[in-house]
């Protein structure tokens, strides 16, 4: 398979088969578990778009894996890992997507995926923490953080000035540990923070001119809000306490 381009397994029943047909070429009798598999086999270095759930190998993929032509990593694993070493070289990588994964303790170095545009962690419950390179990657366009109760957010994301979406999405967030910087991201457009635990936002959201959606539903704990910028076109405040002044009744969606 080394000159396989994508990769999909969506479904245990795949890995099941894949699992099936491999037992089928042993000696009658003998037993194979899937994490004596050689998983290995199916990671070819011309992948370019790789997606599998539950991705059976609980070790970090191995220094002969390398993609450098993958553009969208989404993976499901139990991996501690991704891989070996200090940094990992993916020079295309452009959607990088773990979810589920939650016997994971580090995020890749991000100065080995120099054009990485989307990020998403969703339900990383033992990450408590990003990579510091973390913080210098200007390219990025779409964070998303779902359900890492224990990630601490980077302090410097102000510096992400092309990021355009960002979700922070029941974390457990409560006051000041929003970073104060997304006051200064001047080009985002949209702004998920629902399902979190804070009562005020401690920063201002007037200088957003370019903001459009703001999401701050099942906030249970949540009073007022900051004035809204007058780009803003959406608000969803679904389950709040808040208290709407003159300036939120303007906008044209109220969900």
């Amino acid at each position: 398979m080394k000159n396989l381009r994508c990769l999909i397994v969506k479904t245990r029943r795949r890995v099941d088969l894949i699992l099936s047909t491999i037992k089928m070429q042993k000696l009658a009798g003998s037993t194979v578990k899937k994490y004596d598999i050689d998983w290995c086999i199916f990671l070819s270095n011309e992948l370019q778009y790789f997606n599998w759930d539950k991705y059976p190998a609980r070790t970090p993929f191995p220094d002969t894996f390398q993609p450098n032509k993958l553009v969208v990593l989404k993976l499901s694993s139990k991996q501690t890992i991704l891989w070996e070493g200090c940094c990992k070289y993916l020079p295309a990588l452009k959607v990088l997507q773990l979810f589920d994964m939650q016997q994971l303790l580090h995020t890749p170095n991000f100065d080995g995926l120099p054009r990485l545009q989307e990020l998403t962690l969703d339900c990383c419950n033992k990450l408590d923490k990003i990579h510091p390179s973390f913080e210098n990657h200007t390219s990025l366009e779409s964070l998303n953080i779902l359900g890492c109760w224990k990630l601490k957010l980077p302090v410097k994301i102000s510096q992400m000035k092309n990021l355009k979406t960002l979700e922070l999405k029941a974390c457990n967030l409560r006051e000041g540990e929003i970073p104060y910087g997304i006051g200064e991201l001047f080009n985002l457009q949209e702004l998920h923070l629902n399902r979190n635990c804070f009562s005020r936002l401690d920063f201002s959201l007037s200088q957003l001119t370019q903001l459009k959606l703001l999401n701050v539903s099942y906030c249970y704990s949540l009073l007022e809000l900051p004035e809204l910028p007058s780009s803003l076109a959406v608000l969803k405040a679904d389950y709040c306490k808040l208290q709407l002044s003159d300036n939120h009744w303007r906008l044209s969606w109220k969900l």
